[in-house]
């Protein structure tokens, strides 16, 4: 039995390390999966699910954005979250409106923008050379590059793990043998994820 899905769609890899650091934070038992078409999950199968993906040129991953329209119902009468790789947070909220679609949105145990990175290495030519010029542009108007937020999965994992715990705790009272969880982890980002 897996309590959470963490089902993730990433360009550059960032989004995968955000979801493995996630998975590592939280206290239930969860598994982490990329989403593919061709292996959609059974949502019944979890109590929790977690969609992450990531922006890029103000867009989620198409077949992502198709699959929450598709599932929006089905996801938002369960338990969900979103994180969302996203190398500008201050457009986090407009991303949201323009990508998630309202009822998943709305209804979500929170909604989180982690941040971002360029990571040339994972990039093909053309995104690399867009990338690049894309830095130059931001330097030159003294804006700052996206980061890492490691504070944002700190937070979604605190959420999840708070829902976690209050179920716990109701199935604890109903049953005279509770299960003590505990965990530790920490956040810290490995130097070789890549960007959004």
């Amino acid at each position: 039995y897996v309590a959470t899905l963490i089902v993730y769609q990433s360009n550059f890899t960032y989004t995968q390390t955000v979801a493995e650091v996630l998975d590592g934070l939280l206290l239930d038992q969860s598994v982490v999966r990329p989403w593919r078409a061709s292996a959609l999950p059974n949502l019944s199968l979890y109590d929790t699910v977690v969609v992450g993906g990531s922006i890029r040129y103000g867009q989620i991953q198409p077949e992502l954005r198709g699959w929450l329209e598709a599932t929006a119902d089905e996801l938002a009468g369960m338990p969900h979250a979103l994180f969302l790789a996203c190398g500008f947070p201050e457009n986090f909220e407009e991303y949201l409106t323009k990508n998630i679609p309202a009822a998943f949105r709305e209804s979500s145990l929170v909604n989180e923008c982690v941040g971002g990175m360029l990571n040339f290495d994972k990039m093909g030519f053309l995104n690399r050379s867009v990338a690049r010029i894309m830095k130059r542009t931001i330097l030159k108007r003294g804006g700052q590059l996206p980061e890492q937020r490691p504070e944002a999965i700190e937070h979604l994992a605190e959420v999840l793990n708070a829902r976690f715990e209050e179920a716990a705790g109701s199935a604890a009272s109903t049953n005279p043998t509770p299960t003590a969880v505990a965990a530790t982890a920490s956040v810290e980002m490995a130097a070789t994820a890549s960007g959004t």
